[in-house]
């Protein structure tokens, strides 16, 4: 880690967030899965101690072999990189975990698509790279009629349809609820509901899964973080100006019922 030694200080301020446990699909570090504690020593060049109060804390629902973020608070900025339980272990009172390092820290930035609660109706179906394939030739098409006719061909005789709620969406993603978890960078074929105002030039939209795990207090509910992929900068640019408009929507609805 060419950097680490340099912002890592004794006493640092660090906060974990969970991204996989060792033994599920995993889940996004947007979850609530985080915990703060200090760091302590390198280990080392590749491994550190960091040092948790043992009352009232989540750490100790860490395990060997769990992956997270690791947001370091330096005088410098913060900092991020991804790392690994490697140990655990307590000792009067404090939790302490040592971590393996995966990747150099760096400068943490801010999100880069601004993300809105909704709830929008969504029809998606797992697709391989062929098909994958053949949807980015079909939107290609100029002939509106003939992409009808194959769209219509190819969700008839091809595609198995799963029911799913949007319950956010950005410009560069969804979160979505359904029945089923779905492994890591699978592709989908996604047909939201969007209302009528939103003129998307083709009706479907191409995304991979980034993570997938069930909801609290949901048997048989699972959370899917979606990333769009294959999709061109006016689409994105609709969908952006959609969510907006959704949050100006909503803001004035709560301005009058606060009025």
């Amino acid at each position: 880690m060419s950097n680490a030694n340099e912002l890592f200080e004794v006493g640092n301020k660090i906060v974990l967030k969970l991204i996989r446990k060792h033994d599920t699909i995993g889940i996004s570090e947007d979850e609530d899965a985080s915990y703060t504690g200090v760091f302590m020593e390198f280990i080392s060049q590749h491994h550190i101690r960091l040092k948790f109060s043992g009352a009232g804390t989540e750490a100790s629902s860490l395990d060997v072999g769990d992956e997270c973020i690791l947001l370091l608070f330096t005088g410098k900025g913060s900092y991020q990189c991804k790392a690994e339980v490697s140990g655990y272990s307590r000792d009067d009172g404090y939790i302490y975990l040592k971590m393996k390092l995966l990747s150099n820290p760096e400068k943490k930035q801010r999100r880069l698509h601004f993300r809105l609660d909704c709830i929008i109706p969504l029809k998606y179906a797992v697709i391989n790279e062929e098909e994958r394939e053949f949807f980015l030739k079909l939107s290609e098409l100029s002939d509106d009629s003939e992409k009808e006719r194959q769209l219509k061909d190819k969700e008839e005789n091809g595609l198995s349809f799963i029911d799913a709620t949007i319950l956010d969406i950005s410009g560069g993603g969804i979160k979505a609820n359904s029945v089923c978890a779905h492994e890591k960078n699978t592709y989908l074929f996604l047909k939201p509901e969007f209302p009528p105002d939103i003129k998307l030039k083709i009706p479907w939209l191409i995304g991979k899964i980034v993570s997938s795990r069930p909801v609290n207090n949901k048997t048989g509910i699972f959370d899917n973080r979606i990333a769009f992929t294959d999709i061109s900068a006016s689409e994105r640019e609709t969908l952006i100006c959609y969510i907006f408009k959704l949050e100006r929507d909503k803001r004035l609805g709560e301005t009058e019922i606060s009025a």
